[in-house]
């Protein structure tokens, strides 16, 4: 995944081809679907939770970028009519990110955050030092492995990209 290629061996030879690709995937948080809910409640034993997370294993979670715990949607929340941001802003604003990216990173010969490598990930991810501290703080409380934490660097930098910050701010971490 993190090379951007796959190599396929057989008898006669073996061949190497690029696949970049973006993983999406989605599970419930437990056989049920209600574990964390605030409104519906778990009745799995916490033997079967622990079980059903543990059917993705952890070398393939530490290499999802981002992990997001999406709870139900409540009736208010689907007849609200209030509007967020059309899918036209949303395009300009990550079209304009995306060439903030390609700008900074054209002397490294790369075009997004993502394939930022460790050598060269502290010149590019500039961090405010409240930010740097929370960030600390969190890797050290949830053991965060050194893929994690670039991970989350990166991450952060795309963030403060999207909201035109050439520094990465404690909102970028949070």
């Amino acid at each position: 995944m993190e090379e951007g290629s796959v190599t396929v061996a057989r008898a006669s030879g073996s061949g190497h081809f690029p696949a970049r690709f973006m993983l999406v995937a989605s599970m419930n948080p437990c056989p049920c679907g209600n574990f964390g809910s605030e409104t519906e409640t778990c009745y799995c034993p916490q033997a079967n939770v622990i079980r059903y997370k543990k059917k993705i294993s952890g070398p393939l979670l530490d290499r999802i970028d981002i992990q997001v715990y999406v709870s139900r949607e409540t009736f208010a929340n689907l007849k609200d009519t209030r509007s967020s941001e059309s899918s036209l802003e949303l395009r300009k604003k990550v079209e304009k990110a995306r060439e903030i990216q390609a700008e900074r990173l054209k002397k490294y010969n790369l075009l997004t955050n993502s394939e930022v490598g460790f050598r060269n990930i502290h010149k590019i991810c500039n961090l405010k030092p409240e930010a740097e501290l929370i960030l600390g703080r969190f890797v050290e409380k949830h053991g965060i492995s050194g893929r994690g934490y670039h991970r989350m660097l990166k991450i952060s930098r795309t963030i403060a990209d999207l909201e035109n910050n050439d520094t990465i701010t404690a909102n970028h971490i949070k």
